[in-house]
């Protein structure tokens, strides 16, 4: 009896053990448990290098011509056809959402090309169609293991933001969640995590019968399983505020990526060319760095309640695109390296070179100021 006695009170002892632990796990903030987390992110975003090193994807019969080409056989000269957003989605993977016509695409780069036989530095291995009337899929976000693909189109208008489990990069799997935007468009979405463990969508909107703005969207619970709410709050861009050095703007951005910070700041990044994507101009190119600033019944509480933030303007890098391997308002997006806790940028052109994806990678660097051309 004694022996018995003796092994339910160790029982109980490792219960009680493991309990524990788990409420310190759950009470750690999540910059303990989210490697991606930076612990000062304007110093990182300073740190971007504005010219960036070329490299290429071959198209590996996945995209035939005429799509995705500057091409008077492809419709509008391929106006309504070209790349939209872009997202490292693992150390070898790259994804690639396109807009195409009656069809939105999402295409998976890899980056080394293990044949050693290819022109290229890597290429496309799958390709998925998103959805055949939601035409135009647009600026993409990842957190983790899950792909954010914001589309919209249709008559009546409807937008939608899907998501992928992308951790098999090669075989990305459609998750059951949706947020649905009935009358209103999708052009680009970023995704996170709060410090209270809820998930938080920001959609970019423009185009749309409404003004440029930003609507979010909070996660039902801790669990991305269970979605998101249907109720929005919608940010008006014209609400911006900036820092002295500063200039109040928030353009019609073609990416938008969250960054968190390791004392729970927010930030948000965004990319856009001064002329735009398909103008025979290059324009300039820009990544603009806002701290987004929610009230703590949003960030802090148990039961949060989505409210409007406040959005600022704290510093812009001018990136250096040439020789047509990229476009800020073509195809752009924020990588954040876990090892490393640098970001870089990924970024492409409209279109396919023959049957070429030109990219352009800015690594991150030491030594120069946030706002260095």
């Amino acid at each position: 009896m004694r022996s018995v006695t003796s092994v339910f009170r160790i029982g109980l002892f490792l219960v009680s053990l493991v309990a524990a632990s788990a409420r310190e796990l759950a009470a750690q903030p999540l910059a303990a448990l989210d490697p991606a987390v930076l612990e000062d992110v304007e110093a990182a975003f300073s740190r971007i290098e504005t010219r960036g090193t070329h490299a290429t994807a071959c198209s590996n019969g996945l995209i035939p011509k005429p799509t995705y080409r500057a091409a008077i056989t492809n419709f509008l000269f391929g106006l309504r056809n070209h790349f939209q957003g872009i997202q490292r989605v693992g150390p070898d993977y790259l994804a690639l959402s396109g807009s195409n016509k009656g069809r939105s695409d999402l295409f998976i780069i890899r980056t080394t090309d293990e044949s050693g036989q290819s022109p290229c530095h890597g290429a496309v291995v799958a390709k998925i169609v998103v959805e055949d009337v939601l035409w135009h899929a647009g600026g993409l976000s990842v957190l983790g293991p899950t792909l954010a693909v914001p589309i919209h189109g249709g008559s009546p208008r409807m937008g939608k933001v899907v998501f992928y489990d992308v951790s098999t990069p090669e075989q990305p799997r459609r998750l059951p969640i949706e947020i649905a935007r009935p009358g209103r468009k999708a052009s680009a979405a970023a995704l996170t995590q709060l410090a209270n463990g809820r998930f938080l969508v920001a959609v970019l909107a423009q185009f749309d019968g409404l003004p440029l703005r930003v609507d979010f969207y909070l996660s039902q619970s801790t669990r991305l399983a269970d979605g998101f709410a249907p109720e929005l709050v919608m940010w008006p861009a014209s609400d911006v505020g900036a820092r002295t050095s500063q200039d109040r703007s928030f353009s019609h951005f073609q990416t938008i990526n969250f960054v968190r910070q390791a004392d729970g700041r927010l930030y948000l990044v965004g990319f856009h060319n001064s002329v735009g994507p398909q103008a025979i101009l290059p324009g300039r190119d820009y990544a603009d760095l806002y701290e987004i600033v929610f009230p703590d019944e949003l960030t802090k509480a148990a039961n949060p309640v989505l409210a409007k933030p406040a959005v600022v303007k704290v510093a812009n890098r001018k990136l250096q695109c040439r020789d047509g391997y990229c476009n800020l308002d073509a195809a752009a997006g924020l990588f954040v390296d876990p090892a490393t806790h640098s970001m870089s940028v990924y970024a492409t052109s409209g279109w396919l070179d023959s049957d070429r994806i030109k990219m352009t990678v800015y690594p991150s660097r030491s030594g120069k100021s946030a706002n260095a051309d």
